[in-house]
């Protein structure tokens, strides 16, 4: 299990951006790594995703992004509840973070897993998490 953030799915869909060589090894090495079984992003990072794409390459770039994401077999993406809203505001107060890194951080607690693919240093407030990049 493994949890890949905004920054890297961008960097992987967006050819024209600055982390698109280290993004695009790091999700292919993740999707053929067999001892990996399941990818998690919330559904913060999706958003964040989409609408991005959305800003910078135009709405049918974006829905073909988001079907792509969609139909990734390892992919599972983790939604808000009323606990992980609480515990991501609480984040969002103790750590320099914005709200979807914090909710990142909430979700993450949850599961199994401590790492991060990530190019944002604001993971490395959080002594449990090991960045990845």
């Amino acid at each position: 299990m493994v949890f890949v953030d905004s920054n890297v799915w961008i960097g992987y869909f967006n050819s024209n951006d600055k982390h698109h060589p280290k993004s695009f090894n790091i999700i292919n090495a993740i999707k053929e790594n067999q001892e990996i079984k399941v990818i998690y992003v919330t559904s913060g990072i999706v958003h964040e995703v989409v609408n991005h794409l959305f800003k910078i390459r135009g709405e049918d770039f974006a829905r073909r992004t988001l079907s792509i994401i969609l139909s990734l077999p390892k992919l599972q993406i983790l939604f808000l509840t009323d606990i992980l809203w609480e515990k991501t505001i609480e984040n969002f107060n103790i750590y320099k973070m914005g709200l979807t890194d914090a909710q990142i951080v909430s979700a993450m607690s949850e599961t199994e897993d401590n790492s991060i693919y990530s190019f944002d240093g604001h993971f490395d407030q959080v002594k449990w998490i090991r960045r990845v990049f």
